[in-house]
């Protein structure tokens, strides 16, 4: 089917609003403990061989230490090579430090992935880094990295969604928020209780 270039130039922007909007809400959500960066040194121009590695990799991970939580976003890099950025829960992974900090931050390698690089660094604020992995790397060019009907980012099964609850208590009240995302369709109020008198 073809479709106009303006539909589908808003049709991709859509999908990518809302994976980004997907992943930011799983980051929040679950329990990941690591931000890592996954290089690679062999068959680096070999983009399907890649992803088969990956998806090799994770089998020998959940077979060695069991399902553990994941998402992971692939990048094509300037130079044309794709590389792949993630958080990961605990699993009992090996890290070694690799002797590098990064504003004090103990930088960690991890053997296990055998195909080339690899950059660890323990999660300090779950929400500043579900911002970072989403804008830096879920952008409009590397939506087009992984081929066009398949799967845009990695994430294992089960993993907790946010719980939103509704409430039309203060709907009638002109109020501004103390923080807006920047799609504009999540908002935060600081409401203070209700006064009473006796």
């Amino acid at each position: 089917k073809n479709i106009p270039a303006e539909e589908k130039e808003e049709n991709d922007r859509q999908y990518l609003f809302k994976v980004k909007r997907r992943i930011k809400d799983y980051v929040r959500s679950n329990d990941f403990k690591y931000f890592v960066n996954l290089t690679f040194g062999k068959n680096r121009k070999d983009e399907e061989e890649k992803f088969r590695q990956l998806d090799n990799w994770l089998r020998y991970m959940k077979k060695k230490h069991g399902p553990f939580a994941y998402i992971i976003v692939p990048e094509r890099h300037e130079t044309g090579e794709i590389h792949f950025h993630a958080v990961f829960g605990e699993c009992g992974m090996e890290l070694v430090d690799s002797g590098v900090k990064e504003k004090g931050r103990t930088i960690y390698n991890m053997p296990e992935w055998r195909y080339g690089f690899t950059h660890v660094s323990v999660i300090e604020h779950r929400g500043k880094t579900a911002n970072y992995l989403v804008d830096s790397y879920m952008t409009k060019d590397n939506m087009d990295v992984v081929p066009e009907g398949k799967k845009k980012y990695w994430s294992s099964n089960g993993l907790r969604k946010p719980v939103v609850s509704y409430s039309d208590e203060y709907l009638d009240c002109d109020l501004l928020p103390n923080w807006q995302n920047d799609e504009g369709d999540i908002a935060i109020y600081e409401i203070a209780p209700p006064i009473t008198t006796e």
